[in-house]
């Protein structure tokens, strides 16, 4: 089918389901159905081009509707392959999502709809994934325009002094080789731009912006708060043999967990953090029998 049939069709759809629900307000769901049909296209072409394009219409369905105030409590459960994520104070939404190329890579995506105190107007920021262009991006301040992207899948609040962060955590398949998952941090300036990346994670002594782990595309690698621990928990990685240092397609667990504290204003790197996890042995109880 030829991508302009294919407009035609989910045009027509859109103003049939649009004025279906215009009844009963649920405009939402109409747009959401429209991003779901885009989505299965984007899976069933083996056109790299064609996928961009079709990618390109998700965009923009995205950014009319997300800038309705009212959008802003609308779930888009339907799009399971779409990360979805609201702050903890309700302050904003983050869409992430990726298009797998015919050559193994990823390009990823990604819309931020922050909302005024008020909750009445809305402001939207399209992430642009510059990862492959990033150097050290562990020490790196980024922006909107210059994304490490990624899909994030769990978001926390932090306060410093008087300012708020959010940390991300998120994963990100490279190719057919190798798959990352990092923690990153995002706030927003003076003019409520968002910014990606600060100097809060505290290793060896070292501050960095943003921790990345890299590992084989064939190993998983657990990443996430737990919290009953009040910590960031992840599986430690190392190479399956000491000649494959620094090659991160021979990555993998090696049965041993690390974390991360927040704790004086930072992310505290823990190491081997069974010490934390390890249950305590119970005392003896006293017992009024005599033996």
């Amino acid at each position: 089918m030829s991508i302009f049939r294919f407009e035609i069709r989910v045009f027509i759809l859109f103003i049939c389901t649009f004025q279906a629900y215009s009844q009963d307000n649920s405009i939402f769901k109409a747009y959401e159905d429209s991003v779901k049909r885009y989505i299965e296209e984007v899976k069933k072409s083996n056109d790299d081009s064609l996928k961009i394009q079709y990618n390109q219409h998700i965009y923009n369905l995205f950014s009319e509707i997300l800038l309705k105030p009212e959008s802003f409590t609308f779930g888009f459960d339907s799009l399971k392959t779409m990360g979805k994520l609201v702050a903890p104070d309700q302050l904003f939404r983050i869409f992430t999502w990726n298009v797998a190329l015919s050559d193994g890579s990823y390009k990823y995506y990604g819309i931020i709809q922050l909302r005024n105190e008020a909750g009445n107007k809305i402001r939207l920021y399209n992430l642009s994934d510059r990862a492959p262009e990033i150097e050290n991006p562990e020490n790196n301040v980024l922006s909107a325009g210059k994304w490490y992207g990624a899909l994030y899948y769990k978001v926390l609040k932090n306060k410093v002094d008087n300012y708020t962060f959010y940390t991300l955590l998120g994963l990100r398949y490279h190719d057919f080789f190798t798959t990352a998952k990092l923690v990153d941090v995002l706030y927003f300036d003076q003019f409520d731009n968002p910014v990606f990346g600060a100097p809060l994670f505290l290793v060896d002594s070292k501050k960095k912006h943003r921790l990345l782990f890299q590992f084989s595309a064939r190993a998983t690698m657990n990443l996430s708060y737990n919290e009953s621990l009040k910590m960031i928990v992840f599986d430690h990685l190392s190479p399956s043999e000491s000649k494959y240092t620094g090659q991160y397609m021979y990555y993998g667990p090696d049965f041993s967990s690390d974390g991360l504290l927040f704790k004086n204003k930072m992310w505290n790197y823990q190491t081997d953090i069974i010490k934390y996890t390890k249950p305590q042995p119970r005392p003896l109880k006293k017992s009024n029998k005599l033996h």
